[in-house]
């Protein structure tokens, strides 16, 4: 969803046109290397909260496990860079 409308991309397309060298500063970002990096982010909040007990660590540690239990759930992927509208199907 964005804002009222249900749009989606093309990854197959897009992920064709990564490869091609045709973007060259786009790249997806797979469910498993985002959940590596999410738990990877957990790890250093929860060493932080533990050397350091403050409020902003215990928040920053909360953030991150709730991160990664929303990637988990939703099977999230993610785009880094721009997605030319030519790949966005927009559904009504």
């Amino acid at each position: 969803m964005y804002g009222s409308n249900k749009i989606s991309v093309n990854l197959t397309q897009l992920e064709k046109d990564i490869q091609n060298g045709k973007l060259s500063e786009t790249r997806i970002i797979n469910h498993k290397e985002l959940i590596i990096y999410l738990q990877n982010r957990v790890d250093n909040a929860k060493t932080r909260y533990s050397n350091n007990p403050t409020t902003k660590n215990k928040d920053r540690l909360n953030d991150a496990i709730r991160d990664l239990s929303n990637a988990q759930r939703d099977g999230e992927c993610l785009i880094q860079g721009c997605v030319p509208n030519n790949y966005i199907i927009k559904e009504k």
